[in-house]
């Protein structure tokens, strides 16, 4: 009687471990494959920007070749550097996802190989118990049948005992199964990681030279009149064509819907910190090569890199990248007030994103066509570039 009661008891055991270790593993797989949707993008998003590095890198031999634009030039180094330094952050991204795909597997897997060794060894207990009562037992429990309904009964119950045993190897079978594919997953991802890093490598050291190339470039034309004389024309006549638009773009905006943000009486804050609070180059005329032009906001140098604030809260109109003005924001106030901030290094923001006062929007660069790191800074009203020294108290 005691050994009957320890069979039922090992069985029962085991049937609620099948039930508590299936759905216990079915959620690491899903976690996993949450990882590998992400990791999948990622990849995506790095094959893009290959195939538009690839597009620049083109159009830069082009230029060289010509000699045509040296402020395009220019902008294509810029433009080359700035998709590096996005394949190296996703990049960067997608290490880090493996390794949390990766740490999860393992997991999975040392998980499933403890359940398969304590199911395992419930089956060799299972396979000790049925031995020491012996097989007979089950043909006497037939024979002894009193009737055809117990004989139908104790055969049912026979064939479901062995039937259970051979389910039980059957699922036994399948974990391995699962296991080895886990294991191979595990060595397909390391493999994976290991070319991203290698690629990451790569991409800095390509870094470093696009950069050296653009100062070596730049070098040559400061040491040339003529073609830096070129430059500033060409940057002119950019300036001008993106002021125009500007202009038109943001004096259609309608804003009537939009919460209004004050902007005059001093409610703009410096749009850099304040440790750089020198302007190198102020709102109105001035002259660039002899030739008289108009400078539609100031320039606050700052070292590279330096935090860009929103000078007031808003909505962001644009978040692109201009040949000339580099890469710059321009922010929606209401009222028919915006805020300008180009030749970032880089942007934080995208075009229709809502941003508070004093959020980081950009970092310090010099972008298009400036030389020396700094934040062009522009105030403007229905289109129309003001002062912005009328709005701005200089720290």
């Amino acid at each position: 009687m005691k050994r009957k009661k320890t069979l039922a008891f090992r069985i029962s055991c085991l049937a609620l471990c099948l039930c508590a270790v299936a759905p216990r593993f079915a959620t690491v797989v899903s976690d996993a494959a949450g990882s590998t949707s992400e990791i999948q993008a990622l990849e995506q998003q790095i094959e893009q920007i290959k195939r538009d590095q690839a597009e620049y890198e083109k159009k830069l031999d082009e230029l060289k070749a010509s000699s045509d634009s040296a402020l395009q030039i220019k902008s294509s180094y810029e433009k080359e550097i700035q998709l590096i330094e996005q394949k190296i952050s996703s990049t960067q991204t997608l290490i880090e996802q493996y390794d949390g795909l990766i740490a999860e597997t393992i997991t999975a897997i040392d998980g499933k190989s403890a359940e398969i060794d304590q199911r395992f060894e419930e089956f060799l207990d299972r396979l000790r118990i049925s031995y020491e009562d012996g097989f007979a037992n089950y043909l006497v429990l037939i024979l002894n049948s009193g009737s055809l309904t117990d004989l139908l009964m104790n055969t049912e119950r026979t064939a479901d005992i062995l039937a259970y045993d051979r389910a039980l190897m059957d699922s036994l079978e399948a974990d391995k199964g699962n296991l080895e594919a886990g294991k191979k997953e595990l060595e397909d991802n390391r493999a994976a990681q290991q070319k991203y890093k290698q690629d990451l490598e790569n991409d800095k050291a390509e870094l470093d030279a696009k950069r050296s190339g653009l100062n070596t470039y730049i070098q040559s034309l400061e040491a040339d009149a003529a073609k830096y004389e070129q430059l500033q024309e060409e940057a002119i006549k950019a300036d001008e064509e993106l002021n125009a638009r500007l202009e038109a773009a943001l004096a259609a905006l309608n804003d009537n819907e939009m919460v209004q943000h004050p902007v005059s009486g001093g409610a703009l804050i410096w749009p850099v910190s304040t440790a750089y609070k020198v302007i190198s180059s102020p709102f109105g005329n001035r002259t660039v090569n002899g030739r008289p032009n108009f400078h539609y906001g100031v320039d606050i140098p700052a070292p590279a890199g330096s935090n860009v604030y929103a000078s007031q809260s808003g909505v962001v109109v644009y978040a692109e990248w201009h040949y000339s003005y580099g890469n710059y924001v321009v922010i929606n106030h209401g009222g028919g007030y915006t805020t300008l901030y180009a030749h970032n290094t880089s942007l934080a923001v995208s075009a229709g994103q809502t941003v508070e006062q004093g959020q980081v929007i950009a970092y310090v660069g010099q972008t298009g066509s400036a030389y020396g790191n700094h934040c062009h800074f522009e105030v403007r009203f229905n289109g129309a570039v003001q002062n912005p020294m009328n709005y701005l108290t200089q720290p």
